[in-house]
């Protein structure tokens, strides 16, 4: 075979052969070596990432094996199968027993559901984190550092069809005369929450156990005999599934639900036999408010539609009503400014009917809501003005024009109220829940009127009387201290009357309605107010013309009370049964002395008439008895003989000039107000009340309508 040659040889003209090279023995050996070593250092990384993969891949499917069986099961429950009461599911614990499973098919399936799992569908591109990372971070980790993120347990519900009375009940008779809840809303998130189990959201299952608390109060048969020892389990359990999610939605701003639950709650543990955590709800809740820009008209027609800012002005009165309410009932100061409002008042006659009441006949319409912030305004006034500490600096002088002039502003509201709703007249026209909605608004009136014109003064008369064990309990259960109180001057005497008459009615009224425990924790303290009063009248005042009646309505409130005082947690309650119990026991000793002196009156003067008889007999001369050191006939006293009362009758402490300007006015207290009464100026600032500085006689116009 011809080879070719190199030029070299064929230049020194030498032959052309080739030499083979021996090769070296150990340096390839020793190549080899090295490159077998580096193949099994590579191999010992790669091998744990394998594995580490695999582990996770591995709890990955095990955990959604785990969600397709609870979406399955919950799914087949909504649509026919039985539901539990109202629970927590159990959160997935990522620790769990691995399920085998078929590589792809379940985890396809799976991914395949709308994506409304827990985790979303898996992408095949490297994400630029994974790409990022080198094979000695992936030996770092080890195969418990895999952390699959988990989320929320979403709670269940019971079934549609048990729920469904309970939520209809609520519309009809509570979310008519307070409107929480637009109910097409509701009903399109809760139609939601069965239809489709991936949308289902923390909030509005909170949403709807506030209204199943609500409505649960529907469903309650009111009686004339409240036994409170009986509690409803339902209940319970509602109010604290709605407490379990608050801390999420104290700060949710991208709806209302959040808002609309801690009202529910405001309104549920007002009416508790412990009311004091709606004290600091509803601050949260307004606060939540004003974040939300609700007191602005310009956010509500600027960015929403006029449905949607009617709905969030209605939300807004109703804190603004709960937030008064509560600041003159606790003695704490309100959290909303009236100058800081820029909304129009309810309208009186709304077109959708929202917040009105009807008599049971269908005659009478009137908007509960407009009234309850109507009222709720003035009772922010008589906080501002008697309670506040700035009040507590203000003269006697003053002081006394301001009580004037929010007795006549509360005088003017009681008479826009239709006359088929005032005392003595509501408890005959209205049904069942109109009714409830009534009694608690003219409640809250008379806690107004007290607190306004001093009843609890630590300088009343009626107090003087009392023990000083018991004006020392009066003196601990006043929840600001002894010293607001302590600076109110004492009811004149034609604003105990009035109080003693709006006490009365307010008890006849309570007792011939049926009520359930609600009603009753409602107005815990506006009956307890009432009573007192009735009897600190008993007791200055043995009147035996409506002794029968008094006593009637003395029976029912001590039954309530002492049924209330023994399943209350309040320590300043069981203090105060002490003050019943003591002005009870004079009043009953003073009653007795009076129908003894009565009955020895009547005997005396049957006496003197058969003597005088008998002397015209005798065609003599009768004598004329005048006694008046043993007896006076009086409009005071009803005849009874002064020496045989007790020393209980009323010594009023009038301020100086009181009186006198008292008979200047003419007697009329509601529509003339003294000349003091410059001395401030009720109206300044108001807000959408401005209209309420027309205090004249005429009837008041309470601002702009909706």
């Amino acid at each position: 075979m011809l080879k070719p040659t190199c030029s070299n040889c064929q230049q020194y003209g030498a032959s052309c052969k080739t030499t083979a090279v021996r090769r070296r023995v150990g340096v390839a050996h020793a190549r080899k070596n090295s490159a077998s070593q580096a193949t099994a250092s590579q191999a010992i990384p790669e091998a744990n990432r394998i594995d580490s993969l695999e582990a996770r891949l591995a709890r990955i499917e095990g955990q959604l094996q785990q969600v397709i069986d609870a979406a399955s099961a919950a799914i087949s429950k909504a649509s026919g199968g039985q539901s539990t009461v109202a629970e927590h599911n159990p959160p997935v614990s990522i620790q769990s027993e691995h399920r085998d499973m078929s590589g792809g098919e379940e985890m396809d399936a799976w991914l395949q559901l709308d994506n409304g799992g827990f985790l979303p569908a898996v992408s095949t591109d490297p994400s630029p984190a994974s790409a990022l990372m080198t094979d000695d971070d992936i030996e770092y980790l080890d195969s418990s550092d895999w952390v699959v993120p988990e989320r929320p347990s979403i709670p269940k519900l019971p079934p549609l069809e048990q729920i469904q009375p309970i939520i209809e009940g609520y519309f009809r008779h509570i979310n008519s005369a307070i409107p929480l809840f637009s109910e097409s809303a509701f009903v399109r998130k809760l139609n939601e929450w069965y239809t489709f189990p991936s949308r289902r959201t923390r909030a509005v299952w909170a949403a709807v156990n506030i209204v199943l608390a609500l409505g649960s109060k529907v469903l309650t048969n009111p009686t004339l005999d409240v036994d409170f020892r009986v509690e409803d389990t339902n209940l319970s359990v509602y109010i604290n599934n709605a407490q379990s999610v608050l801390a999420e939605l104290v700060t949710r701003e991208e709806d209302l639900l959040g808002l609309q639950v801690m009202l529910g709650l405001v309104m549920l543990m007002r009416s508790s036999k412990d009311p004091r955590p709606a004290v600091v709800l509803v601050g949260a809740a307004l606060r939540l408010a004003h974040r939300l820009r609700f007191q602005s008209r310009y956010e509500l027609e600027t960015r929403y539609t006029p449905d949607e800012g009617l709905h969030r002005c209605r939300l807004f009165w109703i804190t603004y009503m709960l937030d008064k309410e509560i600041s003159l009932k606790h003695q704490t100061p309100s959290v909303q400014l009236d100058t800081d409002i820029d909304l129009d008042l309810p309208s009186p006659n709304p077109s959708d009917g929202a917040g009105d009441v009807y008599t049971a006949d269908g005659r009478v319409r009137f908007n509960y809501l407009r009234a309850r912030v109507q009222l709720a305004y003035i009772q922010g006034k008589v906080y501002d003005l008697l309670y506040s500490t700035r009040s507590q600096k203000v003269p006697p002088q003053e002081r006394r024009a301001r009580v004037v002039r929010l007795a006549t502003q509360l005088e003017k509201w009681r008479r826009t109220l239709p006359p088929e709703m005032q005392l003595g007249s509501v408890e005959r026209e209205l049904d069942r829940w109109p009714l409830a909605h009534m009694s608690n608004l003219l409640w809250s009136y008379q806690a107004c009127l007290i607190m306004t014109h001093g009843v609890w003064s630590h300088n009343a008369h009626w107090l003087k009387r009392v023990s000083d064990y018991s004006r020392i309990a009066i003196l601990d259960s006043n929840v600001d201290g002894p010293k607001s109180c302590n600076l109110q001057q004492p009811p004149l005497p034609v604003a105990w009357d009035c109080c003693l008459e709006i006490s009365r009615k307010c008890l006849a009224m309570a007792r011939v309605m049926p009520q359930s425990d609600w009603d009753v924790w409602s107005n815990t303290c506006a009956v307890f107010s009432a009573l007192v009063i009735l009897l600190a009248n008993m007791y200055e005042h043995p009147d035996l013309t409506v002794w029968e009646t008094d006593k009637k309505l003395v029976t029912y409130s001590l039954d309530v009370f002492h049924k209330i005082k023994n399943i209350s947690v309040l320590v300043p309650l069981h203090r105060l049964h002490v003050v019943v119990v003591e002005l009870n026991r004079g009043a009953q000793l003073a009653l007795e002395l009076a129908e003894r002196s009565r009955l020895e009156l009547a005997e005396e003067m049957r006496l003197a008439e058969t003597e005088n008889l008998k002397e015209n007999e005798t065609n003599e001369t009768p004598e004329v008895r005048s006694d008046e050191s043993s007896w006076t006939m009086t409009s005071g006293d009803n005849g009874l003989p002064v020496d045989a009362l007790p020393h209980v009758m009323m010594d009023w402490d009038l301020l100086a000039g009181a009186s006198a300007e008292w008979e200047r006015v003419g007697g009329n207290y509601f529509t003339n107000a003294p000349a003091t009464r410059e001395a401030f100026n009720f109206g300044e600032e108001m807000g959408p009340f401005v209209d309420w500085t027309n205090v004249e006689g005429q009837q008041p116009n309470f601002g702009s309508t909706m």
